[in-house]
């Protein structure tokens, strides 16, 4: 049996600590698509997180589906996400916990595409899951409550939820009501006698109807303020409820929105209204109410038309007596963080380059420390977001203080997988300086295998056609790599060859 009818004050409870912007997880962060055609999906969580994270992910609208979060370091988890560039992918967290005894989730809820009514249960995020039996004063199957679901667009908010007996009847008697409620709770402006609810019930004249409503608590008695319409629907043996969010911050006591730290608390309750005979004053007993939802409105996706690789700028060396220390400024125009960056040095030396800030929408900064006494004189940084197409950048340990380049445009395409059998392969440079430029082919150990091409850039965009050969020999079905070089600036492009 549940222990508490004062569900407003249970979330009450909860709302500073939601109020100070407390999320189970940050810096999230995407790669490029890599070679299996997955993104690499990264995020942190706090040292104190100890319940299991959930991800899900919808491509172009479809059901949503789960993905597997595992810990690569402490406090980093990653999955990968199928992506075909073009495709409009979205994603979202959710991890239950407890609070004074009683289960709740943090979730990102659905963003939904539209305000069609109702949606799809397969778009909405799951809030949670509640034990059948478990009424608060009244059992009825239909106000025991078993599951309940969240969704949004910028308008709007969606609610649903499960019950015992897959019904959702208001009238059980002339004396006798059914009320079914989601209650809505903005955390910056919280009291603890009043919250908000889209309420759907049977029409009681003078007393109550299915609406929005601003709802107060004077002791274990509501009382209940309309401030609005609402869509209300039973399909698929789910109670679909919407209201418009205008309608909601028109009542001042509800606050701003979106508030400063995108959060709303929520929760479904049940109850019985009675009113005896001859009498106008009803008497409420709470059925069931189901698993409190901290959501964080932060909404995650991608939308790409093809890969724009990374570009590095202001590389500097600088010096000192412990050592020296490389940085430079990464940006990306899709946002997506590096799968490598790594800093190789001519004595073999190398060291991984990192940063300490995740916004990839901006530039980042990235260093790497060498310790004195090294005896490196020139190195490579190596830059890759997909793991298959490289920026490279050659520094010299003499460069001391000084911005080692102007920003890396150099790219390379062409047909991937590549059959070599008598048909000309384009190969298609852009961002090329007018310069010296060699294209040259390595297996996957680094070993060069020779140059397919040697010519002076005379634009900025070429195009040249291989035979897939290399010093008069067709190469063998496998994997390599084409580097392209133009004075200190080179990229590497992965390829397959079949024959």
């Amino acid at each position: 049996m549940k222990t508490s009818t004062l569900i407003i004050l249970i979330l009450v409870a909860m709302s500073p600590l939601m109020a100070q912007g407390f999320a189970p997880w940050s810096n999230v962060r995407h790669s490029a698509v890599n070679d299996a055609g997955n993104i690499v999906l990264r995020l942190n969580t706090m040292p104190e997180q100890q319940d299991p994270l959930e991800c899900y992910y919808s491509a172009n609208g479809a059901a949503w589906a789960s993905a597997l979060l595992n810990e690569t370091e402490f406090t980093q988890y990653e999955t990968l996400l199928p992506y075909a560039y073009g495709q409009t992918l979205k994603y979202r967290f959710r991890t239950a916990s407890s609070y004074e005894g009683e289960g709740y989730a943090f979730l990102n809820p659905a963003k939904l595409d539209s305000n069609t009514f109702p949606p799809a249960l397969n778009q909405m995020a799951l809030i949670g899951e509640d034990p059948v039996g478990d009424s608060v004063s009244v059992y009825n199957p239909s106000l025991d409550l078993t599951t309940s679901y969240f969704g949004c667009t910028d308008t709007k908010f969606f609610a649903a939820m499960g019950n015992s007996s897959g019904t959702f009847p208001t009238l059980v008697s002339l004396v006798s009501y059914n009320a079914y409620m989601v209650l809505l709770i903005n955390p910056e402006s919280v009291s603890d006698t009043t919250a908000y609810a889209m309420i759907y019930t049977f029409n009681i004249p003078g007393i109550i109807s299915s609406g929005l409503y601003k709802v107060g608590m004077a002791g274990d008695i509501p009382s209940f303020e309309r401030i609005g319409n609402i869509q209300s629907q039973v399909s698929g043996s789910k109670l679909y409820l919407a209201c418009n969010i205008s309608d909601l911050i028109a009542s001042p006591e509800f606050g701003a929105w979106p508030n400063t730290s995108h959060m709303l608390l929520s929760t479904a309750v049940t109850m019985n209204v009675s009113i005896p005979y001859g009498s106008t004053t009803p008497t409420f007993g709470f059925g069931d109410y189901a698993t409190f939802g901290s959501l964080l409105f932060e909404f995650y996706s991608i939308n790409a038309a093809s890969n724009a690789l990374p570009v590095i700028s202001n590389v500097s060396v600088s010096n000192s007596p412990a050592g020296q220390t490389i940085t430079f400024d990464y940006n990306d125009a899709n946002q997506d963080f590096p799968l490598v960056s790594e800093l190789y040095l001519n004595n073999g030396g190398i060291f991984q380059l990192t940063n300490t800030e995740f916004d990839f929408s901006d530039t980042v900064n990235f260093t790497a420390f060498i310790p004195a006494l090294n005896g490196w004189s020139s190195g490579e940084i190596r830059i890759s977001d997909n793991g298959m197409d490289y920026v490279n950048l050659t520094i010299y340990s003499t460069a001391i203080g000084v911005d080692a380049s102007a920003p890396v445009a150099l790219s390379c395409s062409l047909p991937n997988p590549v059959s070599p059998r008598g048909n000309a392969i384009p190969i298609r440079l852009s961002g090329m300086q007018k310069a010296p430029t060699q294209i040259s082919v390595y297996n996957l150990k680094g070993q060069k295998i020779g140059n397919i091409f040697d010519f002076y850039a005379s634009s900025s965009d070429q195009v040249l056609n291989w035979t897939g050969t290399v010093n008069g020999k067709t190469l063998s079905s496998g994997v390599y790599y084409l580097r392209v070089t133009q004075l200190n600036n080179s990229y590497n492009k992965r390829i397959t060859v079949i024959r």
